[in-house]
């Protein structure tokens, strides 16, 4: 059997097609977990007229304690051998959960992932792997630049994890990254993975309201904490170059937004907007970064050089050209 965890906040619009995509399963083995995360919009009454629709169902209300903290419910409640998650914005093809199960069996490894279908608004675009099917842990390098690139390591709704084999969950403490957190931390306790070269999951980029979309002035502090777990796992299981070049391009291209967003922020003086942009063009993990980036656009990598060389007037004066305000 297959638990399928659903997290579900303030999601009355949409939670319906995701949930019927998952009943509709030709793998029937199922067991559906809606965790309602203290929704103030009606869903939570959807989810309970869902839950008469299907005896596979089961809901549970809990006080609002973030995306991981709805998982993380659904995940102490679970009977299945193996767990699937699904975001309420989100739906899945008809054979996704029959494809992951097959293959896990088949090659008996305890993670499957597969490609994606990313729904944008004016734009539908299928993300598939381009790699060995079943690899090692200790030869993802071979695989790594695609896997982080594509982002098929970072979110949990693209795979299947074998039940048993979850012993730590998703850091609730975390308000981005959460998802590549718990994964790594998965896939160290493991042998093998199996990498599927089919878009079976419906990503839909077109809600706003999305739990997965937040913005705010800590990310690129939360992004270093992830950037040093990276690190750290192509250390400790990959070839050093082709992660650490590839966590690098991903990190410095973070900070140059970030530099940005420091820029526009009507909050800041002149002076204070300098001093903000000196302290990371300085941190630690932005040199390294820095260091070990190979951008590919003309302005990042004359970005990345001046943050290299610690130039932080003409960082601030790069990004003023770029904005056309002073």
């Amino acid at each position: 059997m297959v638990s399928v965890i659903v997290p579900a906040y303030n999601c009355k619009a949409v939670l319906e097609r995701c949930v019927a995509s998952i009943c509709s399963q030709t793998y029937r083995r199922l067991e559906i977990i809606i965790v309602d995360d203290g929704s103030t919009d009606g869903t939570s009454q959807l989810c309970d007229e869902l839950q008469a629709s299907d005896d596979r169902i089961r809901v549970l209300h809990k006080e609002n304690g973030g995306v991981s903290s709805a998982r993380n419910a659904g995940l102490k409640v679970a009977q299945g051998e193996y767990v699937q998650f699904v975001d309420s914005d989100d739906w899945i093809r008809e054979d996704m959960t029959e494809n992951l199960v097959t293959a896990l069996k088949r090659t008996k490894v305890s993670l499957v992932i597969c490609g994606y279908v990313k729904h944008e608004k004016n734009k539908v675009t299928e993300i598939v792997p381009q790699m060995a099917e079943t690899c090692p842990v200790r030869e993802l390098d071979l695989q790594v630049e695609g896997l982080f690139k594509n982002f098929y390591l970072n979110a949990p709704w693209n795979k299947l994890y074998v039940r048993k084999q979850i012993t730590n969950g998703f850091p609730e403490e975390l308000s981005l990254g959460e998802d590549l957190t718990f994964n790594l931390k998965y896939i160290e306790k493991i042998s093998s993975v199996t990498i599927l070269e089919k878009g079976l999951y419906h990503y839909d980029c077109t809600n706003e309201a999305s739990l997965s979309q937040k913005k705010d002035m800590q990310q690129l502090a939360v992004k270093k904490r992830l950037f040093r777990l990276n690190l750290d796992f192509c250390r400790k299981y990959l070839d050093v170059r082709d992660g650490i070049r590839q966590l690098s391009d991903n990190f410095m291209i973070s900070t140059l937004y970030f530099l940005e967003d420091i820029y526009e922020n009507q909050m800041f003086t002149k002076k204070e907007r300098r001093k903000e942009m000196k302290k990371w063009i300085c941190d630690d993990c932005v040199q390294y970064a820095s260091r070990h980036c190979h951008l590919k656009t003309r302005n990042r990598r004359m970005g990345s050089w001046l943050i290299k060389k610690r130039l932080t007037p003409l960082v601030y004066l790069m990004i003023m050209c770029k904005s056309g305000k002073k």
